[in-house]
């Protein structure tokens, strides 16, 4: 005949058991439902960024990227605005051709020395280098009153694979990534958001996070 103590400590072994397992059961069940959402983020993420990789935020970016300067003179809002008004000014003795060269070359010729981030944010040029990843993450109505009435705003994410083409910060420190929203207007222009620009910099979003530390120049030097 088992005692009494035989029994409880059957008892006891047992129930310990079955908590471990109801513990695990819950562990693997959290893990399930975590991964299951971290990969939807993911599928979402890359749906928006299919999504989005035609829209004129998107172009605008490429185009300063690779120095089209036809794309960015035709999206860019001040840069139309200003072809008016000089047309206003001189008529028929403009020459639009001279004009319009130099809207280019200040839309992507880079100069050592003034790739910089400031609070007054930085031309777009310094940002969209050359080998940079642009990838559109988000998209909202705009926050801010310029120019013309604002229909979107689609944010980038800006990667650069390596520090030669990257910006710098106030500090002096290369940035390795960078969110900026292209604002768009209703009629499809893209908006000038600041003072230097027409990026509008997430400054929460500036990473200097790089996987080495070594020293460059200026990949444009």
């Amino acid at each position: 005949m088992k005692s009494r103590r035989s029994n409880g400590g059957s008892n006891f072994v047992a129930a310990a058991v079955v908590g471990a397992l109801a513990a695990l059961v819950i562990i693997w069940i959290v893990t399930f439902y975590r991964e299951k959402d971290e990969i939807g983020d993911v599928e979402d993420e890359a749906d928006f960024a299919e999504r989005y990789s035609e829209s004129l935020a998107v172009k605008y970016a490429e185009a300063v990227k690779r120095g089209d300067c036809e794309t960015i003179i035709e999206k860019t809002w001040w840069m139309q605005e200003s072809l008016e008004v000089a047309f206003e000014e001189v008529g028929d003795a403009l020459d639009t051709e001279e004009f319009r060269g130099k809207l280019c070359e200040g839309a992507t010729v880079r100069n050592a020395g003034e790739n910089v981030l400031t609070s007054s944010g930085i031309e777009d040029k310094y940002l969209l280098t050359p080998g940079v990843e642009i990838v559109p993450v988000d998209a909202d109505e705009g926050g801010l009153e310029l120019a013309r009435p604002v229909g979107e705003r689609v944010w980038l994410r800006l990667r650069y694979p390596t520090k030669l083409m990257a910006p710098l910060d106030s500090d002096g420190n290369r940035i390795r990534e960078i969110t900026v929203g292209v604002n768009i207007s209703r009629d499809g222009f893209v908006l000038k958001a600041e003072v230097m620009g027409n990026l509008e910099v997430n400054w929460d979003s500036v990473s200097l996070d790089w996987p080495n530390t070594e020293e460059i120049v200026n990949g444009y030097d």
